[in-house]
């Protein structure tokens, strides 16, 4: 029988920016309907902007501002792709 750490669970951050946590070692943002940050163990892999100007305002709540950790888009792709 598998047991159930925890359930995933939602959280409306701001309008049209969600995240997911679908278990203590992983959680994923999205504005919108697509992924823009993710989270592994204590590390968080955020992408560039390559979207709109609500999409940057989200990226910034994420990381207050840091966009010299931000990975480029092909990147996040690529490391987003290997966890899920």
């Amino acid at each position: 029988m598998t047991t159930i750490s925890r359930m995933p669970t939602l959280e409306i951050l701001k309008p049209n920016l969600t995240k997911i946590e679908l278990n203590d070692k992983i959680g994923v943002w999205f504005s919108y309907e697509t992924p823009i940050a993710f989270r592994v163990d204590d590390t968080v892999y955020i992408s560039e902007n390559i979207w709109s100007q609500t999409t940057g305002k989200h990226l910034n709540f994420i990381d207050g501002g840091a966009k010299a950790g931000r990975l480029n888009h092909a990147d996040f792709q690529k490391r987003i792709t290997e966890i899920f």
